[in-house]
């Protein structure tokens, strides 16, 4: 897939903060396993970031196919929402977006 393209994928938040993508997404657009999170009213944003980037989030591997996970509890704070939700790479912007559930994104 192009990397300039929109994407939706499915991403999950846990109770205890952690954010889960699935593997070949993360193989294509975070191939350093490393990322920056922001929260803005939008929603919370991931960039890749490089291996030389000084505070990145580091992705571990959580399972022999690969997925990702991150913990963004630190970035998007205590009342982070816990479920299941869609997320849009938006590639010319080189950003995920986990568009807020109660934010302007979806009003």
């Amino acid at each position: 897939m192009a990397r300039h393209a929109d994407e939706v994928v499915e991403t999950e938040v846990t109770a205890a903060g952690y954010l889960r993508l699935p593997p070949e997404f993360c193989r294509t657009h975070f191939p350093h396993d490393r990322c920056t999170g922001l929260r803005t009213e939008q929603g919370f944003m991931l960039f890749p970031a490089s291996v030389y980037a000084p505070a990145a989030l580091i992705m571990k591997q959580r399972t022999l196919a690969g997925e990702r996970s991150i913990l963004i509890r630190e970035v998007w704070g205590d009342d982070h929402p816990v479920g299941e939700f869609p997320a849009t790479w938006q590639g010319a912007r080189r950003r995920l977006l986990i568009a807020n559930p109660e934010g302007p994104a979806h009003a």
